[in-house]
């Protein structure tokens, strides 16, 4: 009853009486739920690699220049003096009403010499032209990430990663997110234990409006530990599924995975 038939396979065997609240965590328990949360991570992870993908193709080098400079901000980062091997103008913006300026040079890093081409303010690009050799700064971790000029974050460059930035925070999360909790909970699956409480306080309630309106239950539990101790735990959740249908009384067993007085979850 109550959805009691998704952790029957766990052991020991889950009581029939028992009330699932969170029908993912029972999943979780008979790992049914983890090829579902494995393949929509995957799915997600595939649409961020390719919008990653068509970012750099459209912007090239204009945008490959960005995520550098986020890569710089990120490591750590040390200073050399390169040579400047050239430099030139470009025609840019609508109609070609503006310059760009553009500065190749070559720095060595542990004995390897690496090439760089680099667009730059006009400031950097007339200094360029009347020193040979200019400072770099570039990330040890990955000497072929690097920028002309002195430590620090060139502001122009950092805004051409920020599609980037923006494409991590809205695609990558949402697929590392699912990732990272269904590795917590099945963490704490192998080290805790099975254990059972009693519902002390059960109602349901409709939350939202509109399309987001939907029926909520919220419980209140206790169970005894392992070691003796009672604890006492609240909980709500989504359950489209009880909406006008009768609700466990209180009283009714609850199963928890118990793993120390800080971790513990009803499922």
């Amino acid at each position: 009853m109550f959805g009691v038939k998704d952790v029957m396979a766990i052991s020991p065997p889950m009581r029939e009486d028992a009330f699932v609240l969170n029908r993912i965590h029972s999943k979780r328990v008979t790992g049914r739920w983890s090829v579902t949360m494995l393949r929509s991570a995957a799915l997600q992870t595939g649409i961020m690699l390719a919008a990653v993908v068509i970012f750099l193709g459209i912007g090239g080098q204009w945008a490959l220049a960005g995520v550098e400079e986020i890569q710089l901000a990120l490591l750590p980062t040390e200073t050399t003096v390169g040579d400047i091997v050239d430099q030139w103008t470009v025609r840019c913006g609508k109609n070609g009403s503006s310059t760009c300026y553009y500065v190749r040079y070559r720095y060595v890093v542990d004995g390897i010499s690496h090439f760089a081409e680099e667009q730059v303010d006009g400031t950097l690009y007339r200094t360029a032209g009347l020193e040979p050799r200019m400072q770099i700064t570039y990330a040890p971790n990955l000497p072929t990430v690097a920028h002309l000029g002195a430590p620090g974050l060139r502001a122009e460059r950092l805004l051409r990663g920020l599609p980037f930035l923006l494409m991590i925070i809205f695609l990558g999360l949402p697929a590392l997110w699912p990732l990272m909790d269904l590795l917590r909970v099945e963490r704490m699956l192998r080290k805790g234990t099975l254990v059972y409480g009693t519902l002390t306080d059960i109602y349901g309630y409709t939350s939202g409006s509109g399309k987001n309106r939907r029926f909520c239950v919220r419980v209140s539990y206790e169970f005894t530990a392992p070691d003796g101790r009672v604890y006492k735990g609240e909980q709500k959740r989504a359950r489209r599924d009880l909406r006008g249908g009768a609700l466990p009384s209180i009283g009714a067993a609850v199963a928890v995975v118990y793993v120390d007085s800080d971790h513990y979850f009803i499922l």
